[in-house]
């Protein structure tokens, strides 16, 4: 004959996260477990006591849906050293030292916003009037690497 956990716990006078620690209860499944080992009647997961006893929450388990954000972060990072490698690098000799020279292409440059299309213009030393378009910029750039 089942006891109720209300009744049981009256009894024994169960304070429940001491009994929690002792039969090293980590989650729902284990409480049934333990009432089943005693012939308790389960109690549902709303109940005042397993909310106490934090066993209402769902534990984080490592999902499909992690990995794929993993692998879609991957997938991002290879793309990025991609996008770096196929900017073409270009030696020229400045007071016998070696320099790189970044080359950019028009679908490179396109992809940027003007800002940056503007600082790109500003280090490669062009003069730049305020009033200069995006495309105009592109334009400029290009010439100057040819």
């Amino acid at each position: 004959m089942s006891v109720s956990w209300e009744f049981y716990k009256g009894r024994r006078r169960i304070n429940i996260l001491e009994w929690q620690k002792r039969k090293k209860i980590e989650s729902y499944s284990d409480f049934i477990r333990i009432l089943d080992h005693y012939n308790l009647m389960h109690v549902e997961k709303t109940h005042p006591d397993v909310i106490a006893m934090g066993l209402n929450k769902k534990k984080k388990q490592k999902t499909e849906t992690d990995t794929m954000g993993a692998r879609l972060r991957i997938r991002r990072e290879a793309e990025n050293n991609l996008k770096e490698s196929k900017k073409e690098k270009v030696e020229t000799k400045s007071y016998n030292k070696k320099k790189t020279q970044t080359m950019h292409t028009d679908s490179s440059l396109l992809k940027m916003k003007k800002k940056e299309v503007q600082n790109i213009a500003k280090n490669l030393g062009l003069s730049l009037s305020s009033d200069m378009t995006k495309a105009a910029l592109i334009k400029e750039i290009l010439s100057s690497q040819k």
